[in-house]
């Protein structure tokens, strides 16, 4: 077999996996997962992988209903609420300031996370409640009902720059900030 024919292959074989993962969360998983691995199976020759690849998306999709959490397709998407505080924010050099990120409709096991862009890289502020920064002027708090706020004390012409607060919803949502640091 050629190069361009394990190619092809492997593309073919993703787009069955993502066609496969959308079925999987619209119709029964169970009842789909052993048709199309029927034809997977025959198709490619008895791969074992094919048969561990779908048994894990089977899982994946229908461990939400085995633990009472609510159904992926039923469930509004979380989006972000329009706040007083606008996401471009100027403070004094030795200032505190906070960001706040307003998220409703926010499903089990979705978290809000702080980033903040440095060129092409992002570099991790928080998680949830919990700082994952090696700065310890971060801090994070939430204020019910949806207020997801990022904190810095003593602002440094060094944190000027873009922030993000990242949803990691399926598919996640971005609301980009900019802090500006102004003084001497």
């Amino acid at each position: 077999m050629s190069f361009e024919g394990v190619l092809l292959e492997d593309v073919m074989m993703g787009l069955l996996v993502i066609i496969l993962s959308v079925y999987l969360h619209a119709f029964s998983a169970k009842e789909l997962a052993h048709d199309v691995k029927e034809v997977l199976l025959q198709s490619h020759n008895q791969d074992p992988n094919v048969d561990e690849l779908l048994n894990l998306l089977y899982m994946d999709t229908t461990t939400q209903k085995y633990y009472g959490y609510p159904d992926r397709t039923t469930v509004s998407p979380p989006y972000f609420v329009k706040s007083e505080h606008s996401p471009n924010s100027t403070v004094q050099l030795g200032a505190e300031v906070t960001l706040h990120c307003k998220v409703n409709d926010l499903a089990e096991h979705t978290t809000v996370s702080w980033m903040k862009r440095h060129g092409d890289k992002l570099k991790l502020v928080s998680v949830g409640l919990e700082a994952y920064s090696s700065d310890p002027r971060y801090s994070v708090a939430f204020r019910s009902p949806n207020d997801w706020q990022l904190k810095l004390e003593g602002a440094q012409h060094s944190d000027e720059g873009h922030y993000e607060c990242q949803v990691s919803s399926h598919p996640p949502i971005v609301q980009p900030y900019y802090l500006t640091v102004v003084g001497k």
